[in-house]
This record gives C-alpha cells, sequence and structure tokens, in this order.
C-alpha cells in the first residue's frame, strides 16, 4: 500500500510514521507539509508543501491510501478567517485531490470537541462544538465536508492527545505548581495515548469500514485536578487552587489574556467522555495504555519522569 500522511511533520505524525514504516503491507510512505522532515526511513519521501496547493493532486496521484493529520490546533497570532482558511480549506483541497486521483482509503483524524459537553458520548449524538472553540468548529466542518464528499472515509474523533511526542506547552502543562479545585462537581474528562492513535491508523487501514470512531483510554480523570496533582506524590511542591478564582482572573483580564489560554481554561472545566465501543466492535482497537501512561510519557520527555 502506498500512504501519503499531511501534517506529516506533526506531533500525531511523530507516532505514527514509525508505525506504518514497520508494517510490511506499507510499500511506501509519503509526507506531506509546510515544515521539514521529521522523519527519516527508506520507505518514505517527504515533499514540503502547503496541503492547500493545487501541486498537491500531482503528489497524491498513484497513492493507495491517505491520512490526514494537517490540521492547527493553537490560534496564536492568526485571524479566526486566517486559521480556517488552513484548516477547513486547506482539508477541502486534500479531499478533492484525494477524489481526483481515485484515492481509495482516506482516514481523516478530527476530534472528539466536536460533541461539547457531555459523558459516554457516542458517534450517533448530534455535533455541538463550543462557541468559544474555532478549531472544534474546524473539525466538525470538515467531518461534514467529508460525509458529503467522501462518505466512504473513516474519521477517527480522538480526545485530546496526549504522550512524548505531544505539543510541548500540553506536555508542561502537568508540571504546573498549583492543581485546579473545581468544587462539588469537577469534570470528566479522558485523553488517548498517542501510540493507541497510530494503532487505531494502522488498524483503519486494514480493515473495510466507513464512518466515524471515538478514540480514548478509559480512564476518566480532570486534566486540571488529579493529573497535575499526581505530582505531589512525585515529589514537586504543587499548591491548590479554586478554579473559581481562575475563571474570575481570566473574566477580568479577557481583553490581554491570550485567546489560546482562554481556551484551554475553558476546556478545562468542561466534561467530555465517551465510549469507544464501536470502534472496538469494527476494528478490534482499544486502547492499550493508559491516562496515566500518556502522562508519565509526557513526563519523561521533558526528563521529570
Amino acid at each position: 500500500m502506498k500512504i501519503l500522511v499531511t501534517g506529516a511533520s506533526g506531533c500525531v505524525a511523530a507516532a505514527l510514521l514509525p508505525l506504518l514504516a514497520a508494517q510490511t503491507f506499507v510499500e511506501s510512505i509519503t509526507g506531506v507539509d509546510r515544515k521539514a522532515a521529521a522523519f527519516t526511513d527508506d520507505k518514505y519521501k517527504h515533499v514540503q508543501l502547503d496541503m492547500r496547493d493545487a501541486k498537491l493532486k500531482d503528489v497524491m496521484a498513484g497513492h493507495d491510501a491517505v491520512v490526514h493529520l494537517g490540521f492547527i490546533v493553537a490560534q496564536e497570532k492568526l485571524t479566526e478567517a486566517e486559521m480556517r482558511d488552513i484548516n477547513v480549506d486547506g482539508s477541502a483541497n486534500v479531499v478533492n485531490a484525494a477524489r481526483a486521483t481515485g484515492v481509495r482509503k482516506f482516514i481523516n483524524m478530527s476530534s472528539i470537541s466536536v460533541y461539547g459537553s457531555g459523558e459516554n458520548m457516542d458517534e450517533s449524538m448530534t455535533p455541538q462544538p463550543p462557541p468559544w472553540f474555532p478549531y472544534a468548529q474546524h473539525k466538525l466542518a470538515v467531518e461534514q465536508y467529508i460525509q458529503q464528499n467522501m462518505p466512504e472515509a473513516i474519521q477517527f474523533r480522538a480526545h485530546l492527545i496526549v504522550g512524548g511526542r505531544a505539543r510541548k506547552f500540553l506536555r508542561e502543562i502537568f508540571l504546573l505548581p498549583v492543581w485546579l479545585d473545581f468544587g462539588v462537581q469537577p469534570p470528566k474528562q479522558q485523553v488517548v495515548h498517542e501510540d493507541d492513535v497510530a494503532d487505531a491508523v494502522v488498524a483503519g487501514l486494514q480493515h473495510e469500514v466507513r464512518g466515524l470512531y471515538n478514540l480514548a483510554a478509559p480512564d476518566v480523570i480532570q486534566l486540571g485536578g488529579d493529573y497535575i496533582r499526581k505530582g505531589i506524590e512525585e515529589g514537586r511542591k504543587i499548591r491548590r487552587m479554586r478554579f473559581g478564582v481562575v475563571r474570575a482572573i481570566a473574566n477580568v483580564g479577557r481583553l490581554f489574556i491570550q485567546k489560546d489560554l482562554l481556551t484551554l481554561i475553558s476546556m478545562l472545566d468542561t466534561t467530555s467522555t465517551v465510549t469507544c465501543a464501536k470502534t472496538t466492535r469494527d476494528l478490534g482497537w482499544q486502547a492499550k495504555r493508559s491516562a496515566w501512561d500518556a502522562r508519565r510519557d509526557a513526563l519523561k520527555s521533558l526528563g521529570k519522569a
């Protein structure tokens, strides 16, 4: 199988590409990213290209499968329109190129953030992405475009992806000197280990299925609570802080605080848990690594485990 991967210099690709290269059914891998190659292998060729570029169709020609990972998570200095142009319009270009070149297997990495909030959510639920999270809105827009134009695709709704290759700012959250006390009704959350996400993609490439599939480790945690508080057992000094205080400071300083930080604060207070029963039934996938394994590997990558 000849596979093209977008977002090939990103965090998820860092876990996926070595696993793909080790598969006997994989003949070759082409990585596409605006950034330079971050992976080398005899099976791998890197093309430094924006996924919005019309030349993508020429690069994609001759491939059997596409794994679409290219996406911007943090808005940083981009306007929302610029972010949407990359995420939504760029993804549409990838889908259009796949259709034009006859790609027979398409896998899109989406996000459970499209659901909004809730417990034990399954793939049949109506998405309600939060208004404060452009990333989730863009993910849903891409899902819908794929459903309309490539209904045979697999779309994985992954929970927060954690591990040693995750974005550094996410890994460093676990080193914060405070843990958040949410009171009598703390949020319920999950994560998924990056290697389990890679396993799901490999399974998807080998199964004749289509549609939406959730990915999450079964552990229910609090990202800002016990996930940080665990550091006390590891010998770090971590103080308790009421989440209401954090929320009040954010509201007062809304005009001066970076938008991505405001989004993170809202995310920490959002209950979001899913069931992966359908993924297990159709793909034989289940998380092999716990939320605590993901946390351990994230800290180990920082030299703190």
